[in-house]
């Protein structure tokens, strides 16, 4: 019999846990629906004629009509407020297994949180718990709750990804990925960026994605005179013609789950220059970009790398040796027809 999933997201953005998600629904035999509020996950979602129902708010009572409509067998939450809710609503729906999948070492869970205690309460409503790195686990306030946890490591769909890359996009040194929020921390990558242009002085980068940083970051670049360097190109929903034709990747956060933007970058042969944050270094090494928390030496490396094409080939071809050594799609789909079986 084939089971239903109900895929339950807070929001209707298209970034790492919603890409995930993506390619859950396109590899895995199940009927799988996506649920989340309206935004640029619907267009992601139409063109690969996968199916959606979008609620206007997420809330109890809307989630509810929505299992109302799918009749799903398994609910499967993918972040932290998805998983307080559907467990929660499994006291409605007893017969509905319910699987929390966490993508983010969220820092209200590395503490004693209004938010963790709720997490806490429902989780005996949880038939399994996925993270997406060993790090995730390893952070978590109270282990004995996550102990039970299953890791199934984030994939990306290297067809998908290689074709898509093939679009014909504007060329830059250096490319920052990810949501303008403190997480992704991208005023740090600007400050990077100032340091590297006083070498490299017409030196391009580019940022792609929104957020609430969005206009401090507009701001920053102008104030310190980077416009003619600096473009911020906003939401993109094919960021890989970008990041095969960068030079490098770029990443600054101060906290990550997984990474995902790295394992596609290198997938691609496209160098990444990293901080060493939650499951980053289980996916990057310094053979095929940098893994460091020290500003400066990413400034050197970034001029390295931009300056010197034999180093950008031989880093290049370490990358895309790395991403196929880590990117297990078999061992994907066998951990997670075990949840849903």
């Amino acid at each position: 019999m084939v089971k239903k999933v109900m895929h339950l997201l807070k929001t209707g953005d298209y970034s790492g846990a919603e890409n995930v998600v993506f390619n859950i629904m396109s590899l895995d035999s199940s009927e799988h629906v996506y649920v989340s509020p309206e935004g640029r996950i619907a267009t992601i979602l139409k063109e690969n004629d996968l199916e959606y129902i979008p609620i206007e708010k997420f809330t109890l009572l809307n989630i509810s009509k929505a299992i109302k409509i799918i009749k799903p067998d398994i609910i499967h939450a993918h972040d932290i407020t998805a998983s307080i809710i559907a467990g929660v609503l499994k006291y409605r729906y007893p017969k509905i297994k319910i699987i929390s999948h966490i993508h983010n070492n969220d820092p209200r869970m590395r503490k004693l949180t209004k938010r963790l205690v709720l997490y806490s309460m429902v989780s005996k409503s949880f038939s399994e718990i996925l993270v997406v790195s060993q790090s995730v686990k390893n952070e978590f306030y109270w282990p004995h709750l996550i102990d039970r946890a299953i890791v199934l490591s984030n994939i990306v769909n290297e067809s998908i990804i290689r074709r898509k890359s093939e679009q014909k996009t504007d060329f830059y040194d250096v490319l920052v990925v990810g949501r303008l929020t403190a997480q992704k921390d991208p005023m740090r990558a600007i400050s990077i960026i100032e340091d590297v242009k006083k070498e490299v002085t017409e030196l391009r980068a580019g940022f792609i994605g929104e957020g609430e940083l969005k206009e401090l970051l507009e701001r920053n670049i102008k104030d310190k005179k980077l416009s003619k360097n600096v473009d911020v190109l906003g939401f993109k929903d094919n960021p890989y013609a970008y990041m095969k034709r960068a030079k490098l990747l770029l990443l600054t956060s101060k906290y990550e789950g997984f990474g995902l933007v790295v394992l596609e970058s290198l997938m691609l042969g496209t160098p990444v220059i990293a901080t060493e944050v939650g499951g980053i270094p289980g996916i990057l090494t310094n053979e095929c970009g940098l893994l460091t928390n020290d500003s400066k030496a990413m400034s050197r490396r970034i001029i390295s790398i931009t300056q010197d094409k034999d180093m950008r080939e031989r880093l290049s071809i370490a990358a895309m040796e790395r991403a196929r050594t880590i990117n297990n799609e078999s061992k994907f789909k066998k951990i997670l027809s075990e949840v849903y079986n």
